[in-house]
């Protein structure tokens, strides 16, 4: 199934496979439209542009990545290996956007070594990525591994599970400074939608202080 997602001077073209099911991801979920929407809104703000180095975990369908790399920025677009095929499809449909750097689609599970990955990173996002208690430690290391001091993190998601939702914002605390995105900040048509959008910037490590 392919369908456009408009946003700002871009019509992408976007497959899914809600048929296929080995795993969540095979769908287009209002998370990532949100942050994308969110991304384009604030583009300046954030500086995405060509030199920004951005990883994309928890894939899927791709949307930001793709929309990201649209903007210029070196995009690394990461999931599991049944995804490829739907991640690396939307990536090549939409090839025509993506003048200034070839985005690159890998294999990546959360917690593996990092350095495969080629960061660090400016920018880490990730949509619909809380939603089992035992993945938050190993997506906290994948973060921690990848980010710049003074990158910044999306994370995009849906309260199903008030537990892990909670067990995330605690257990990302301990390391970031974890913002909410207020909801009239959104999209004009996102302000209803049961999303939360939150930032993540690290936190300065004690010894760093120490330094100065």
């Amino acid at each position: 199934m392919t369908f456009p997602f408009e946003v700002g001077t871009f019509n992408f073209m976007l497959q899914e496979n809600p048929s296929d099911v080995s795993s969540t991801g095979t769908k287009l979920w209002p998370s990532s439209m949100v942050l994308t929407r969110y991304l384009y809104l604030n583009r300046a703000r954030f500086n995405l542009k060509k030199g920004k180095r951005v990883l994309e975990v928890g894939a899927g369908c791709g949307l930001p990545g793709i929309y990201l790399a649209a903007q210029g920025c070196t995009v690394h677009s990461t999931d599991l290996p049944e995804l490829m095929y739907l991640l690396k499809g939307n990536f090549s449909l939409n090839s025509q956007y993506f003048e200034e750097a070839k985005p690159e689609v890998s294999v990546y599970r959360w917690g593996e070594d990092a350095s495969m990955l080629g960061g660090p990173f400016d920018v880490v996002v990730g949509c619909d990525v809380v939603f089992r208690y035992d993945l938050l430690q190993p997506l906290l290391d994948t973060f921690l591994a990848v980010c710049l001091p003074k990158a910044t993190g999306f994370i995009s998601i849906e309260n199903r599970d008030p537990a892990v939702f909670n067990a995330f914002l605690e257990l990302f605390g301990h390391h970031f400074n974890v913002t909410k995105v207020p909801a009239a900040k959104l999209h004009p048509t996102d302000k209803e939608e049961p999303v939360c959008v939150f930032t993540l910037k690290r936190k300065v490590e004690q010894n760093d202080d120490d330094s100065s």
